[in-house]
């Protein structure tokens, strides 16, 4: 197959009906592999794969695929570090240097599926230069198992990332409590209601207003957040909000303590909520595909709703990593507590890990602009373009599985594929998610 060629294969068949079939089939096989990672808990393209090849119906590269999916799905449940799998030469792992030796120690999460990552590109340019039913049905078949393998990786890596934090093994921002985010929410919401109805003022007058109630819920958040394991015991003395700030927000301090200043670029948030972009392909910023996704649920709001909604889920965004940088610093605090010491020693790990480039899993960028684990993630970036062009020729999905198709053509992929290149984005990439059904759950943003 070519794509953007017209018309079907020479026997008229789309090669996506024949993938449907052998995925039907494959779902009815009692001997699928059990993947014990959120989500799917069978990876169909991978079961046919493997009849395919048990019958040598496959060439060299598609069972080598076949075989590192296996082994991720048996990685994910026995692994304990990255030891366990790496692979290096013998001289290495014997007398490893002090990064190695960091990254063996480390429990898995990149290099559980780094294999089949470097599989993606040589598969998909497999698929597009296919010219017969059997090549494009086979080759088709190793592009959804790749890809549904690097879906179900990364609910992999986000699920043991929380349970960690939930846990108190590391800090654990409000906002992925969900029991405590909803009592939270619930005491609050007449500072909601105060929000929604400022934004319904003329601009002119809504910037402060909504500025003041802000600076109130998020004082409040720090105020709440306290009375957990591995809790950061700092607490900042006051909060500023400057709503047309652009960049990070900042922890600093004057005589009084700590004081946190959040920036809100309200304009351009009032702007995307007159006009919301719901798909990734009408995202042209990553800013864009941060709000179509706080957004995900508010379709039905109006302008005002929308705007609160978008307001209050940045500020909650932006004060959880503010704790989380609290916790960092209380770590360095001899007289806080041991748990919150470890807490913010295991958090202040993943947000400086930089990997190495013996393992393949540095995080830094090199001199040609990319990390190395960002070189092996980059392909799956340009999949939903890939797909449409796949979906245009042949007037079928490239995508068997529907959440994995609805997956690839949402805000949530690029989102969810940075907390493979970095760790530290495994956490605060499921806040936004997190607050938007909580606050969905509210009086003041149900819809009855």
């Amino acid at each position: 197959m070519r794509i953007g060629n017209s018309g079907n294969n020479n026997n008229g068949t789309p090669p996506s009906s024949r993938l449907m079939g052998f995925l039907r089939a494959a779902r009815g096989n009692r001997s699928a592999v059990q993947a014990s990672v959120p989500g799917r808990a069978i990876n169909p393209a991978l079961e046919e794969l493997r009849r395919l090849r048990d019958n040598n119906h496959l060439n060299s590269s598609q069972a080598e695929v076949v075989q590192n999916i296996e082994q991720f799905y048996v990685n994910a449940r026995s692994a304990r570090t990255n030891g366990d799998i790496a692979r290096l030469p013998t001289h290495i792992r014997q007398n490893p240097p002090q990064d190695v030796q960091a990254g063996l120690a480390r429990r898995p999460s990149f290099l559980l599926n780094s294999e089949t990552l470097k599989a993606l590109p040589s598969a998909i340019v497999e698929l597009a230069a296919s010219d017969t039913l059997p090549r494009q049905a086979k080759a088709s078949l190793v592009v959804n198992a790749i890809v549904t393998s690097v879906k179900h990786h990364i609910e992999h890596v986000e699920a043991a990332a929380l349970e960690d934090a939930q846990r108190g093994k590391r800090i654990c921002p409000m906002t992925l409590q969900p029991a405590k985010l909803r009592a939270f929410l619930s005491q609050q919401e007449p500072v909601l209601e105060e929000i929604i109805s400022a934004c319904q003022l003329p601009s002119n007058l809504r910037e402060s207003e909504v500025e003041r109630h802000l600076t109130t819920l998020a004082t409040n958040y720090f105020n709440n957040s306290e009375n957990y394991p591995g809790a950061p015991t700092l607490r900042p003395a006051s909060v500023q909000i400057l709503m047309h700030g652009r960049g990070a927000s900042t922890l600093g301090q004057d005589r009084r303590g700590l004081v946190v200043n959040l920036l809100l670029d309200s304009t351009t948030m009032a702007e995307f909520c007159r006009n919301p972009l719901w798909t990734l392909n009408e995202c042209g910023t990553f800013q864009d595909i941060h709000r179509a996704r706080q957004l995900q649920g508010f379709e039905r709001h109006t302008f005002q709703k929308k705007l609160a909604a978008l307001l209050i889920q940045q500020t909650l965004q932006e004060v959880s990593e503010i704790q989380e940088t609290l916790g960092v610093q209380s770590a360095a605090i001899p007289s806080h507590s041991g748990l919150a010491q470890q807490a913010g020693k295991r958090t202040k790990e993943e947000l400086y890990y930089a990997g190495s480039r013996t393992l393949s899993d540095h995080t830094v960028r090199s001199s040609e602009g990319l990390s190395q684990r960002a070189m092996l993630v980059e392909p799956m970036q340009g999949l939903p373009t890939f797909e449409r062009h796949f979906n245009a020729t042949y007037n079928e999905p490239l995508f068997a599985d529907a959440e994995v198709r609805k997956w690839i053509n949402s805000p949530e992929i690029l989102l969810q594929l940075r907390g493979l290149t970095e760790p530290s984005a495994r956490i605060l990439a499921q806040i936004s998610p997190a607050t938007g059904r909580a606050l969905l759950q509210t009086h003041a943003f149900s819809i009855i």
